[in-house]
């Protein structure tokens, strides 16, 4: 038992070293590459520094978007540090780290349990993407879309424990608290819930659809439905009403 909680520990203490040399080496790497600052990030950090917070609930300058409370807790965090390089990019660098974490854990439970070094390998392959290291500490809001798709897959990995397991536990609790958090911190977190939420409705026509059943099923789709509702009228409203983001991006996708 013992040596078992230890190889445990090894093998986090093994993500951790590695979460951090990632890291530096990316910022490294950001800076001479690039300048510090690229452009959209200096338009968030006009937002940031120039518009009071009871603009928040208005359109951003210079047509951007960003999820309004996670935009109102780097502004609250950075502004305490007069918005340093540091205080700018702590927090989207900390998000980002805890990706990799939650990633490591779901991959050294499912999917690598048995070998550390494709886990390893398999998070080398993901983080080397261009992409992934030019927005690891970018003062915008991929890093917590990236996190937040990861915990729609972690849902799915709860409520589906959950349906073999009779009581409702923290996992659940965790779950119904990530439908109503998510939605507020990212702009792509409903879409790959999805698949979570079409699980739990069928989860719950499976079943002998008791009171038991509701709470266990239905009722975490109440509540994402619920939070949905609030972040539109706060946030997502600015982004469908945006005439420039929608010329820009019906180009590249599709019209909406």
């Amino acid at each position: 038992m013992i040596r078992k909680s230890l190889n445990k520990f090894n093998g986090y203490l093994l993500a951790a070293i590695f979460i951090a040399v990632y890291a530096i080496m990316t910022q490294i790497y950001t800076i001479l590459a690039k300048e510090p600052f690229w452009l959209d990030e200096f338009f968030i950090i006009y937002n940031l520094k120039l518009r009071p917070l009871k603009f928040l609930t208005e359109e951003l300058a210079y047509n951007q978007q960003f999820p309004r409370i996670y935009f109102y807790i780097i502004q609250l965090f950075s502004k305490v540090f007069n918005f340093s390089y540091i205080s700018l990019r702590l927090i989207p660098f900390l998000i980002q780290c805890a990706s990799i974490l939650l990633l490591f854990h779901m991959l050294n439970r499912k999917i690598y349990s048995k070998s550390k070094v494709k886990l390893l390998l398999f998070l080398v392959i993901i983080l080397s993407n261009k992409i992934t290291v030019f927005y690891f500490t970018q003062v915008k809001q991929y890093s917590m879309e990236f996190f937040c798709a990861l915990l729609a897959i972690y849902q799915l990995y709860i409520f589906k424990r959950m349906t073999l397991d009779n009581n409702i536990s923290y996992l659940y609790i965790l779950g119904v608290g990530i439908f109503l958090a998510a939605p507020f911190f990212s702009y792509t977190y409903i879409i790959c819930a999805t698949p979570v939420i079409l699980f739990l409705i069928v989860s719950y026509l499976n079943s002998d659809k008791t009171k038991t059943a509701f709470i266990r099923y239905l009722l975490p789709v109440l509540l994402c439905i619920f939070a949905l509702l609030l972040n539109y009228f706060s946030d997502l409203r600015f982004i469908l009403a945006d005439k420039n983001a929608k010329t820009y991006w019906i180009h590249l996708f599709v019209d909406y």
